[in-house]
């Protein structure tokens, strides 16, 4: 959540506390966690694709400098719009992704706060938390309220990054991201409590008609904001027009609102002087509930929840569990309680078809194995894609695609745990026994690779090589030690052609991965999940791809032959993709189905017993043509 230049006005107006020096900062700390993460990001190049190694590194110190000190971090993770009360604002901010996206590859220009996170920044970031053993939870929904409803049961501070905090009443008080240096000794920063707010307020309740009057990402703000805001610091005159009210910048605007509602003494007198909108008094109301903010143990929040699935039944206690610890994506959660979803935006050359094309046969079966769940048995996906309105002109569109369920399967609950493993791979097309060559922190790497060397479109041999090279110096301890030496690549200004069909190849690289590992999670996890941060490094990864291709089978060759265990693991690696004959120039998705079906009629083999009610699978034929004409509605 954020309220439109709240945080500007207490930069200015806050009399700020010091906190840290003396005495040191120890005890509980409640974090929000993706506002922490973005922070964290801030200052490491995105438009690659994926810094992951980056990030893993600078979260690690952030975590290791706060426990060294004393401090016992608890994190608090976003869920799932299940309300549906952010899905304007999750377009917006989608649709800024995308338009910043392009700006910055095509144009060579970055924008005034233009981050954009990507796709496995919070994976990243919550395997490092798990490997240290600091506790956290996936919320229900948006993570302020328990956030703060956590910190008030310890009794302690709330660290984030979002000017709702300045409205929820947290006792230990709020430390904006900011203000709080984790790399001094000691940790130190600024807090902030609502009982110290900048004017004096008489009724508790008036500080709620801020995002009352203003929004957020949940409170619609009113029709024309600056008129009705203006209206009520003018005296409460409606619809004079707006030639009638006086012309404030925007931080004059907040701050004369704020000392206008401090003068009353009661909302009601507000609402009955001031302002008549029934708009800003529905808002009121809600924002009353939102920022109210109880206490609540992390054994509670464990527990309890307000989610339930599509078809209104509750969530079984395996998926909440699992959900709640991090292991069932709230990629899966969304689709299961919403029978809809937004994809992501991974970062990818704005003048292609969007990457999440290439998952799409894969989601047909995630949704497949959510049927018991659905209510309807189709998913609707939402997605911002890169249109060409004129040559050379990209225009960012919200188009929404129907996908129809597919399913090996009638019920993945009822599935033996030594056969999920069997079910995973029929997904993929791959044979159980192809991967028993590799450990089991590559198998599921191993799956995502033979499917994208199959199914990417446009996809060179040195692609496929330079991601293969890139995993294998990432991973291992020699491979790190000569990373530096290989990273000098830096792409300044706008990209050429060949750069962004590189970023399109491996940005499908990612799509897979990030589908693999929701299925994987849907079917209890029975491969291991490895951290892109020890995979996958975009600067690095395009450097190779994009390189002279004598240049990098050189590098490549020395390497390998200096590290005999690297070269192993590569050749391990491309035994899996490589049935497929990959050229300089392309090869459709349809042709690369057609000409991979044995792993299918394999999977026919194993699931091939008559259905009854004591079987536990109904086989549908994964050669059937199902391709949703007359059920495909796309929106633009």
């Amino acid at each position: 959540m954020g309220i439109w230049r709240l945080k500007t006005y207490m930069q200015k107006s806050y009399k700020w506390k010091e906190i840290g020096k003396d005495p040191p900062l120890s005890g509980p700390l409640l974090i929000d966690a993706m506002s922490c993460c973005y922070s964290l990001y801030d200052g490491i190049d995105w438009k690659y694709g994926g810094q992951y190694k980056e990030l893993d590194q600078k979260c690690r110190a952030f975590l290791t400098n706060l426990k060294k000190s004393g401090i016992e971090p608890i994190l608090v993770f976003d869920g799932v719009d299940y309300k549906r009360e952010k899905a304007s604002t999750l377009q917006e901010r989608g649709k800024d992704k995308a338009e910043c996206i392009q700006t910055v590859l095509l144009e060579g220009k970055y924008k005034d706060g233009c981050l954009c996170l990507p796709v496995f920044a919070k994976l990243v970031f919550m395997e490092v938390i798990k490997e240290l053993s600091i506790p956290f939870i996936v919320a229900d929904g948006d993570a302020d309220k328990l956030t703060a409803s956590m910190a008030n049961f310890y009794g302690c501070p709330v660290l984030a990054s979002d000017s709702d905090y300045y409205i929820f009443n947290v006792k230990g008080g709020y430390i904006p991201f900011e203000h709080f240096h984790w790399k001094s000794k000691p940790i130190n920063g600024k807090i902030y409590h609502l009982s110290n707010f900048p004017v004096k307020i008489c009724d508790p309740d008036i500080i709620y008609l801020i995002p009352a009057l203003i929004g957020n990402d949940f409170l619609k703000s009113p029709d024309e904001r600056r008129d009705v805001i203006t209206s009520v610091i003018d005296g409460g005159v409606e619809g004079r027009g707006k030639g009638g009210h006086t012309i404030y910048s925007d931080d004059e605007l907040v701050a004369r609102l704020v000392d206008h509602i401090a003068s009353f003494s009661s909302v009601e007198e507000f609402f009955s002087s001031s302002c008549k909108s029934e708009q800003v008094r529905k808002n009121f109301h809600e924002a009353k509930k939102m920022y109210s903010s109880d206490a609540i143990s992390m054994d509670d929040a464990m527990k309890s929840t307000k989610l339930e699935t599509a078809n209104k039944t509750s969530l079984p206690s395996w998926i909440l569990k699992q959900y709640r610890a991090g292991c069932f994506s709230t990629s899966v959660m969304e689709p299961m309680v919403l029978n809809d979803c937004m994809l992501p935006m991974i970062i990818d050359n704005p003048k292609m078809e969007s990457n999440m094309k290439i998952g799409e046969p894969l989601r047909r079966h995630l949704y497949g194995l959510l049927k018991p769940y659905l209510k309807v048995q189709k998913v609707k996906e939402g997605i911002h894609a890169h249109v060409c309105v004129r040559v050379g002109q990209y225009d960012v569109q919200y188009t929404v695609k129907t996908l129809t369920a597919q399913s090996l399967i009638t019920n993945v609950d009822l599935i033996r745990d030594e056969e999920r493993l069997g079910l995973l791979c029929d997904i993929f097309e791959v044979l159980p026994d192809k991967l028993d060559k590799f450990e089991d922190k590559w198998k599921l790497v191993a799956l995502s690779l033979h499917y994208w060397s199959r199914n990417a479109e446009a996809l060179t041999q040195q692609q496929i090589n330079a991601l293969l090279f890139c995993f294998v110096v990432c991973s291992s301890e020699q491979g790190r030690g000569i990373i530096a030496s290989h990273f000098r690549f830096q792409i300044d200004g706008h990209w050429i052609n060949r750069q962004l069909d590189s970023l399109h190849s491996l940005s499908m690289w990612q799509c897979v991965y990030y589908e693999a590992m929701k299925l994987n999670d849907v079917l209890k996890r029975p491969l291991e999940f490895t951290s892109p941060a020890l995979l996958f490094d975009g600067r690095l990864c395009l450097n190779y791809a994009c390189m002279k291709e004598a240049d990098f089978d050189a590098i490549k060759e020395e390497t390998l032959t200096t590290f005999p265990d690297m070269a192993k693991l590569y050749e391990e690696l491309l035994s899996i993709c490589s049935a497929r004959e990959v050229s300089k120039g392309s090869s459709s998705h349809k042709a690369s189905k057609e000409k991979h079906k044995q792993p299918a009629a394999a999977a026919k083999k194993i699931y091939s017993t008559t259905v009854s009610t004591a079987n536990r699978f109904e086989l549908l034929d994964l050669e059937s043509d199902d391709s949703d004409e007359g059920d495909s509605d796309e929106e633009n």
